[in-house]
């Protein structure tokens, strides 16, 4: 059904839905990013997409994907709120 929609309504965002944690501590971001990595290889879930082909949509699991994690830094509530609206 997502990909139906994203197609119906032109959408590149459908299965981009960003989170945005509030740390205030140290962060290993090899650490992080190695997890994260890990965690989306694992399952195939993470690693499918889908296509038409002769005009039925197709499921396609992915061997491997890349996995991006931005850390950003905001040093206050206006900051913060800029990175939230950016990220949508």
């Amino acid at each position: 059904e997502l990909y139906l929609f994203q197609e119906k309504e032109n959408s590149k965002s459908v299965y981009n839905i960003p989170k945005i944690l509030r740390i205030e501590s140290q962060l290993d971001y090899d650490k992080i990013t190695s997890s994260f990595f890990r965690l989306v290889n694992y399952f195939d879930i993470f690693k499918t997409h889908f296509l038409m082909k002769d005009g039925k949509v197709t499921a396609e699991i992915n061997k491997k994907v890349d996995v991006n994690v931005s850390i950003l830094n905001a040093d206050s509530e206006l900051m913060l709120e800029k990175i939230i609206d950016e990220s949508i």
